[in-house]
């Protein structure tokens, strides 16, 4: 079972993924960021200790491969997102998402929790304990 829970803050100085706006159009991204590359995804060290990260997950039909961005934000200045609280399951058992157009492995349970949260024509802002 999946709940979401609604954090309020200012979304206009963090809708950027380093220093390039977010996308917002599923028609701009390419056929290799909505495919499962073999390139596998590699974060970013947090730059704070009051830093986190947020998934812009981006928007899909069903049957599409899950494609994100995380951003990296602060406390002192986060943006607006949904928190995302599921049962990590198997650790051991992963699904593959797309990041920033690189292969991804997340928990089966958070794979299953994005597809549903997927909305069709924009992008969800999640928080995500298993995610990095």
């Amino acid at each position: 079972r999946i709940s979401s829970h609604f954090y309020q803050g200012s979304t206009s100085e963090y809708l950027h993924d380093k220093g390039q706006p977010c996308l917002r159009d599923p028609d701009r991204l390419s056929a290799r960021a909505m495919a499962h590359p073999l390139e596998p995804y590699q974060h970013e060290d947090l730059p704070t200790q009051t830093s986190f990260r947020v998934i812009e997950l981006l928007p899909g039909q069903e049957g599409i491969p899950v494609s994100c961005l995380l951003h990296i934000v602060d406390w002192s200045n986060p943006l607006e997102y949904e928190a995302i609280s599921y049962a990590w399951g198997d650790p051991s058992a992963k699904a593959p998402v797309t990041c920033h157009g690189k292969r991804l492995e997340v928990t089966q349970n958070l794979h299953r929790g994005l597809t549903h949260l997927r909305l069709q024509d924009r992008s969800r802002f999640l928080w995500a304990d298993a995610i990095w």
